[in-house]
C-alpha cells in the first residue's frame, strides 16, 4: 500500500464513523463534490484504524434482504474522472478503448493515481454483490489495488483496500510425455542435469470477478446494501493502472452442499477406471510470479524424482501463503461422469492448524465444502 494512504487524520474520523453507522445507503445524484484528497483521508482512516467496523458487523446491521435483480454500470458512462497532481485531484479525459483485446464495447483506463465515479441506478432495495469486468494492463507487475466507496463513504473497512490479480504463466510451456506415460513440462536443464526454474511472464486477459476481502478472512464475495434509486460509486486507485469495462451488482449463484450436489448428479455415470493425472508443477496460469515450480527431494514418491539431479516436481509451499493467490491447471475429460479427486500434498508450515483453499472447477465452486477446504498439518507428504 502506498505510503500516502497510511496517514491517520483524526479530525475526520468521527464524521466518517457517524455516516457509516447508518444501516443502509441512501440515494444521491451523479458525482460527488468530495475532493480527491479528502477521499484519501477517508480511505486512510478505514485502512489503519482497527476500531472501524468490518464487513461482518456491517452486514449484521443492514436488512437481511438479498437483491434478486442484476444491473450493470458501464465505465464509459463515468460522471467524474480525476488524476492526482501535487496532492490534488485534477479533472482529466481518460483514455477510452474500443473493443480492446477482442472484448466488444468501450473500456476506461484508470491510471495508478486516478479517481473515477460512476452513477448506479438501483432497481430495488437489497444486498448486492459487486463484480468487475477488468483487464490488468501493464504496470509495475504488482497487485492492482483500489478503494471502493458508495455515495462518498467506505461502507466497511474491507472495501478501503481490495485487490485485483494479475495473470502469470511460466516461460517454459512445451509438454512432453515421459517413459511412464506421465505428462510433464520439457524444462531447460543446466550442465549438471538439474531442471532450471522457469521465469514467469504476464499473460493478461479480460477478467470478470467478484470483489473479495484482500486479507482472506471472508471467503464469500463482498457485498453492499443499496436502496432503490441513484447512487454514486467511487473507485480510488491506490496502486497500478487498470482497464475497467463495467461493474455488475446483483446476486450470486447459490452454492449447494455436497449432499445436494450428489443428489442432483445421482444419475451420472462413473467412468470405467479412467484416471487423469496432473503434475502440480505444470500449472497453466497463476496469480503471482512467486508461484513457480519447486524442487523437492524429501520423498522418493514426489514425481519426477532423481537420486542426483534437482527436478521441478512440486509447486506452492512457502510462496503460496498470501490470501487470494491462486494456481490453475487445465485438463481434458474424454468420458463424462463422476470423478473422485485426490491430491498428493504436504502442509508442514502451520503446526497444529489447517490451511485452507477454495477449489473451482471451470470457474465455479461446485459445492459448499470446496468453498473453504482445509489441509491439515503433517510433516510428511
Amino acid at each position: 500500500m502506498n505510503k500516502s494512504f497510511k496517514k491517520i487524520l483524526a479530525g475526520i474520523m468521527s464524521g466518517v464513523l457517524a455516516f457509516s453507522a447508518f444501516s443502509g445507503i441512501r440515494p444521491v445524484s451523479a458525482k460527488t463534490d468530495i475532493p480527491l484528497e479528502k477521499y484519501d483521508e477517508i480511505i486512510s482512516t478505514y485502512s489503519v484504524d482497527d476500531s472501524v467496523h468490518d464487513f461482518n458487523k456491517y452486514i449484521a446491521s443492514v436488512p437481511a434482504k438479498y437483491a434478486a435483480k442484476t444491473f450493470v454500470v458501464n465505465a464509459e458512462d463515468f460522471v467524474r474522472y480525476e488524476e492526482e497532481e501535487e496532492g490534488k485531484g485534477v479533472s482529466k479525459s481518460p483514455e477510452i478503448y474500443n473493443d480492446f483485446e477482442g472484448d466488444s464495447g468501450k473500456s476506461v483506463l484508470t491510471t495508478e493515481n486516478s479517481l473515477i465515479e460512476l452513477e448506479a441506478d438501483v432497481p430495488e432495495d437489497g444486498i448486492y454483490y459487486i463484480s468487475f469486468r477488468y483487464y490488468p494492463v501493464e504496470g509495475k507487475s504488482t497487485e492492482i489495488q483500489r478503494a471502493i466507496l458508495i455515495d462518498g463513504a467506505v461502507p466497511y473497512s474491507e472495501l478501503a483496500l481490495v485487490e485485483f490479480e494479475r495473470i502469470w504463466v511460466n516461460s517454459v510451456t512445451e509438454k512432453i510425455t515421459d517413459s511412464n506415460g506421465i505428462n510433464l513440462i520439457n524444462w531447460e536443464r543446466d550442465n549438471q542435469g538439474n531442471d532450471v526454474k522457469p521465469t514467469s511472464k504476464e499473460a493478461p486477459e479480460w477478467v470478470s470477478d467478484f470483489v473479495y476481502d484482500s486479507n482472506g478472512y471472508i471467503s464469500d464475495p463482498l457485498s453492499v446494501y443499496l436502496t432503490k434509486g441513484k447512487h454514486t460509486v467511487t473507485i480510488r486507485a491506490i496502486r497500478e493502472p487498470m482497464l475497467i469495462k463495467s461493474l455488475t451488482f446483483g446476486p450470486t449463484d447459490k452454492v449447494p452442499t455436497y449432499e445436494e450436489y450428489s443428489a442432483a448428479n445421482a444419475s451420472a455415470s462413473k467412468p470405467s477406471g479412467k484416471t487423469i493425472r496432473i503434475e502440480a508443477e505444470t500449472s497453466t496460469k497463476m496469480s503471482s510470479q512467486m508461484l513457480y515450480p519447486k524442487q523437492d527431494q524429501t520423498s522418493p514418491a514426489v514425481y519426477p524424482v532423481s537420486p542426483k539431479a534437482l527436478l521441478n516436481n512440486s509447486v506452492g509451499g512457502g510462496s503460496w501463503k498470501i490470501a487470494g493467490q491462486w494456481l490453475e491447471w487445465e485438463f481434458e475429460i474424454e468420458e463424462a461422469g463422476l470423478y473422485n479427486i485426490s491430491a498428493y500434498v504436504r502442509q508442514s508450515f502451520v503446526r497444529g492448524l489447517e490451511t485452507h483453499r477454495k477449489i473451482y472447477i471451470d470457474g465455479k465452486v461446485p459445492f459448499e465444502e470446496f468453498n473453504d477446504y482445509g489441509f491439515g498439518y503433517k510433516q510428511r507428504w
